[in-house]
């Protein structure tokens, strides 16, 4: 558990060198309807993170929440091993 904390202060540090060295330094974002002119770029990187680790946890959560009502149904998923040694298509039908 340990380490755990020593690569969060390391990645903190990088983080903390990277925005010193561009406190100054500007870019341009564009959505393809629009133009935001004269964002830092540290903002743009922690505002890419902060997407990114959302976008994770949101996936992470939608993933367990679906394991767990798959499980409690007792029925298998399409094209789960079960199905498939009962001989099932993917629409659920038996073939024979």
């Amino acid at each position: 558990m340990a380490w755990r904390f020593v690569v969060f202060i390391l990645i903190c540090s990088i983080f903390l060198i990277f925005i010193t060295l561009n406190l100054e330094n500007k870019c341009d974002i564009s959505f393809g309807f629009t133009k935001i002119e004269g964002v830092y770029v540290w903002v743009t990187a922690f505002a890419s993170f902060g997407l990114g680790t959302f976008c994770t946890i949101l996936f992470t959560l939608f993933s367990r929440v679906s394991k767990k009502l798959r499980s409690k149904s007792g029925k298998p998923g399409k094209g789960s091993l079960k199905s498939i040694k009962r001989g099932d298509d993917a629409d659920g039908s038996n073939a024979s």
